[in-house]
């Protein structure tokens, strides 16, 4: 995938640097920054030291979880942060719902009005987003692929699927191919689209990132709960029930936005 992707800090090719037989190592950019690649994943954040400083804890668990902490990880991993002394690491939490792939069964007495709401959304806003997508596509990017469902459903109908999340442990959860990243320095080169599932809302720069996004791809489809972030879109948009369920008795209903854009002629 290296011919996809591109340096964060200035959008220059990267090579491959040395590398291990787990496939963790390097990768060098002109600029004289060099990422880390752990087991296969790039980080390609723009400060990718900072960035295992601050999680270094948080990487470290996850790859033992999946069974991939080996000496060339851990010792990336170590190196890296290292070279960032000072500051206080942060706790990295998960932006997803653990269950979220099944469903509990609502308490009973449920209304049969909420019964038939939680039919009707479940896996509405994948099938919205797969509508406007379009495709086949040869080359598709998923950012904030969370906890995966949608990636899986996405990986059925195009060509490549790069999952794509600030958190590792959900690039690892999602399966390759895949990166760590920062959504407002998009590490990649041309693609045919881009996908961001909820993740819009979450930026401190909706608009530069949606620019953005469209000099990457020529067809971006994005949800939010926040509907005014979606201005501008075609007029292929819809509006769908968002359910996440955090057991039995307690569930989050939103209304989700899902919209298209398309990248205008130059």
């Amino acid at each position: 995938m290296l011919e996809h992707l591109r340096c964060p800090r200035c959008r220059g090719p990267l090579s491959q640097g040395p590398s291990f037989p787990d496939g963790s190592g390097l990768l060098l950019c002109a600029c004289e920054t060099a990422y880390p690649v752990l087991v296969g994943v790039p980080i390609l954040v723009p400060e990718p030291a900072l960035y295992l400083h601050q999680h270094r804890d948080a990487v470290l668990a996850t790859l033992a979880e999946q069974g991939l902490a080996t000496p060339e990880a851990v010792r990336l991993v170590l190196d890296f942060a290292a070279a960032c002394p000072g500051g206080e690491p942060l706790r990295f939490g998960d932006d997803w719902v653990h269950d979220e792939a099944s469903w509990p069964e609502p308490t009973e007495g449920a209304p049969e009005a909420l019964l038939s709401l939680l039919e009707q959304a479940q896996g509405a806003p994948e099938r919205a987003i797969e509508e406007l997508l379009g495709g086949p596509h040869d080359l598709v990017a998923e950012l904030g692929c969370g906890s995966g469902l949608l990636t899986t459903r996405l990986r059925a109908r195009h060509g490549t699927v790069l999952a794509c999340d600030l958190s590792l442990r959900a690039v690892l959860r999602a399966g390759p191919p895949g990166l760590v990243l920062d959504a407002e320095a998009l590490p990649l080169a041309e693609l045919d689209a881009l996908v961001a599932a909820n993740l819009i809302d979450l930026l401190d720069e909706p608009e530069a990132f949606l620019d953005e996004a469209l000099e990457r791809a020529s067809r971006v489809v994005l949800s939010s709960p926040e509907p005014e972030l979606l201005d501008g879109a075609d007029a292929s948009r819809h509006a769908v029930p968002w359910v996440r369920p955090h057991g039995p008795s307690e569930w989050q209903i939103y209304l989700l936005s899902v919209a298209r854009f398309e990248r205008r002629p130059a």
